[in-house]
């Protein structure tokens, strides 16, 4: 009876330990020793041994001479780390999502690790225990230090930065819309609408896209008209964009200062905010006043109502398959660092209208 308790104890500890192993866990932190681990299951260490001795022999884990214990890389499938800031963000929720998807198509295991700082020990895992890693860059915080662009270069695997572009520092780069392209394509399509009275309004952090697309927007007035307004009123860390924006277009509209026909909004959010402001002042966004965003958030401006009018972020899939392929092979890059989507579509929600 007692023989059976204990044969239990210890098969359930090594499949406990299996998933955990298959999924990545001990990348990130040392497999623990015998005495570690029994204390850490609340079992004996006769049975934490007997435990690890099953995985050792199949081939999951290494004993070394020392007695400590090591994972059996070559005989466990792929796992790919995600990166991401320690704070939510729709955004990052579509990247794991897509990630995920295709991972585990391939048979693959997929980890997201949190960070919060540029010195955060998990960073340093992620870039030289996984096979390959996808890193969301916190761009709000500190510049980027030369120790961790360093190890960015020197990992031993494989590393991809997303929604940032790092190509210049020879870092393969994905960014699924061009802040150089969406401002101009945005504009001229307000401007055919009819519309020469325009707002761009930001309240994000200014971050390497924010700072391009102000650039761009001083670039396009310059070019067509000097009649627009630029609102930029960028939040703190942690604080809403979208409260912001409210707050913004409220005074605008408590002060009678808003002269424009239509509001380009940077982002989703900030757009959200932007049309509360509107109703309470009983305007109705796409009659009254026309309303867009460069970003359509994670998929939810079509949901709103009205629709809003955003860039389209296109399928990540087929540039994120690349990466994985180029992570799998271990073959040189081939091509641009940068992995960007030649061309700008715009979804054309209820929000915007021809001027009248």
């Amino acid at each position: 009876m007692n023989i059976s308790r204990s044969s239990n104890k210890y098969v359930q500890l090594a499949e406990s330990l299996e998933e955990r192993i298959l999924r990545g866990d001990y990348l990130l932190r040392p497999f623990p020793r015998d005495a570690e681990l029994a204390c850490e299951a609340k079992v004996d260490r006769r049975t934490a041994h007997k435990a690890v001795e099953i995985l050792i022999t199949k081939d999951l884990l290494n004993r070394k001479p020392n007695s400590s214990v090591t994972i059996n890389k070559k005989n466990t499938f792929p796992k790919v780390a995600l990166l991401l800031p320690s704070y939510p963000s729709p955004i990052y929720e579509r990247w794991h999502r897509s990630i995920e998807v295709l991972a585990k198509s391939r048979g693959w295991s997929i980890r997201v690790i949190g960070y919060s700082h540029w010195n955060d020990h998990a960073i340093h895992a992620a870039l030289n225990e996984f096979d390959g890693t996808f890193f969301c860059m916190d761009s709000f915080t500190t510049p980027l230090p030369d120790s961790l662009n360093k190890q960015l270069h020197h990992s031993k695997n494989r590393v991809v930065m997303l929604d940032v572009d790092l190509s210049s520092l020879g870092i393969t780069s994905m960014w699924l819309t061009s802040p150089l392209m969406e401002v101009h394509c945005m504009l001229d399509y307000l401007s055919k609408l009819g519309h020469r009275h325009i707002a761009f309004l930001n309240t994000q952090q200014h971050d390497q896209v924010t700072r391009l697309r102000l650039q761009q927007w001083k670039l396009w007035t310059a070019m067509h008209t000097d009649d627009t307004e630029l609102l930029d009123e960028p939040v703190k860390r942690y604080e809403s964009t979208a409260e912001r924006a409210y707050e913004v277009m409220n005074r605008k509209l408590k002060t009678g200062t808003l002269k424009s026909t239509a509001i380009l909004c940077s982002t989703a959010s900030s757009a959200i905010g932007v049309k509360r402001a509107l109703y309470d002042h009983g305007l109705n966004v796409g009659n009254d006043l026309s309303l867009c965003s460069l970003d359509g958030g994670a998929g939810e401006a079509r949901l709103l109502t009205p629709s809003l009018t955003c860039i389209i972020s296109p399928d990540p899939a087929p540039y994120l398959d690349v990466c994985l392929d180029w992570m799998q092979n271990k073959k040189e890059w081939i091509g641009p660092l940068l992995l960007q989507p030649p061309t700008i579509n715009i979804f054309e929600g209820e929000s915007t209208a021809p001027f009248q």
